[in-house]
């Protein structure tokens, strides 16, 4: 069922999947004290979650595999990173950068993956947490970033995980912050106040 659902929404979005880049945050780190951010828990599914905000910009954060674009959704599983490419254009944008894919695959790269990330922005969502249509489409942002594989690591080496996990949060809040301030910037030159 997983493999029709995704072999459905690929079609869907085939025209319009929005674009991505690749950002290399490799040996960066940004300065301390973004600000204080808002954090939501709630107990629902990112789709959902991000369908609560439609006809605002909305971006979520896809921690992912860092070696298969859309980590086993060919296979059925169906983690955050299966489902957003089950209910959206975003794995279009994944398999757009093969290199990302293959850097993190060799030998040479750490366990943790490099830290670069995928920046997909005008991703349509055309599906809500129960795999049901929506219309229209939701144009969403996505941050990919790859989320330390836990199983690549030593028991002893749980500190260096969290480390990873902290230090990619670190890069992820400015550049969010950068589309927030780009966003506000556009509405006040709409606006006819100019920034």
């Amino acid at each position: 069922m997983t493999a029709a659902i995704l072999n459905e929404t690929l079609k869907l979005t085939k025209d319009n999947p929005g674009t991505g880049h690749v950002v290399d945050y490799i040996g960066v780190t940004p300065p301390l004290n973004q600000g204080t951010p808002v954090i939501e828990v709630t107990a629902e599914k990112a789709q959902d979650a991000l369908l609560r905000f439609r006809g605002e910009r909305v971006t979520v954060l896809n921690f992912a595999s860092g070696v298969s674009p859309g980590g086993g959704v060919w296979f059925g599983i169906t983690a955050q990173e299966e489902e957003l490419c089950l209910c959206s254009g975003l794995f279009h944008s994944l398999e757009q950068q093969p290199q990302f894919y293959l850097d993190n695959q060799s030998d040479e790269a750490p366990p943790e993956c490099y830290d670069r990330m995928i920046v997909s922005e005008g991703v349509p969502l055309v599906r809500n947490g129960n795999m049901e249509l929506v219309t229209p489409m939701m144009p969403i942002q996505v941050i990919t970033y790859m989320a330390p594989n836990q199983y690549r690591y030593r028991q002893d080496q749980r500190e260096e995980v969290n480390s990873v996990f902290q230090r990619r949060c670190t890069h992820v809040t400015p550049l969010h912050a950068s589309w927030t301030r780009q966003q506000v910037g556009q509405l006040n030159s709409r606006e006819g106040t100019g920034t």
